[in-house]
């Protein structure tokens, strides 16, 4: 794993474990914790502070798809089981597993004012809306073109999802949970954030090497 400074732009290389792969990544900016899926067996947890390994959690069978609500201190991991499990960032121990019909989720998007998860499976090319405090499902978006990364707006009632086949953004109603919009942005669109307080997403597009900057209603 590579930490940057973000004061001093340096680079730091940190050993996690001895095994090579590590997917899913979160952050509690609360206290400062870091969760990788590391191996598809374990989330490994690493102190933000010091750079080292405090624990390491069993869920097997995790993945791309880990995201930390930092307000509830709630880390939420999908697995290719299927499920989402719910790791207590206080405590590394786990609280909950709400079991899902998605068997390949790559991406996490949460929003902790709405207290919202969306799933996003690019092999089904769906969208799914979940209740993070117990995992019923509230909606879905079918009929998305290899969808990839996901983030949602404030509040939880808009989600930006990038779709890989089509080239494109897509601006989601997550109450109606209907495609409002696409954007064409660059070509293989994979990650991407939002900055709410200008309403500009980031998208990385990996074939052209490129970052797409779209305005947001």
């Amino acid at each position: 794993m590579l930490a940057i400074s973000a004061q001093r732009n340096r680079v730091k290389q940190i050993q996690i474990s001895k095994v090579p792969v590590i997917t899913g990544l979160g952050v509690n900016s609360s206290n400062a914790s870091v969760y990788m899926c590391n191996g598809g067996k374990k989330v490994v947890v690493l102190n933000g502070h010091t750079n080292t390994v405090t624990t390491i959690v069993s869920v097997p069978n995790c993945g791309f798809g880990l995201n930390v609500n930092s307000p509830t201190s709630q880390v939420y991991v999908a697995t290719f089981t299927p499920n989402v499990t719910v790791i207590d960032s206080q405590t590394n121990q786990i609280d909950a597993i709400f079991p899902i019909d998605l068997t390949g989720v790559v991406t996490v998007a949460v929003d902790p004012h709405s207290n919202r998860l969306g799933l996003v499976d690019t092999n089904a090319g769906e969208l799914e809306v979940l209740d993070a405090a117990n995992g019923s499902v509230l909606g879905t978006v079918a009929g998305l073109s290899r969808p990839f990364g996901a983030v949602f707006a404030p509040g939880g009632h808009t989600a930006l999802v990038t779709e890989e086949s089509g080239n494109d953004l897509a601006l989601i109603d997550t109450d109606n949970f209907t495609v409002v919009s696409r954007t064409a942005v660059g070509n293989f669109p994979l990650g991407l954030d939002l900055n709410p307080s200008t309403h500009l997403a980031y998208v990385v597009n990996t074939n052209d090497n490129t970052v797409s900057v779209v305005s947001i209603p």
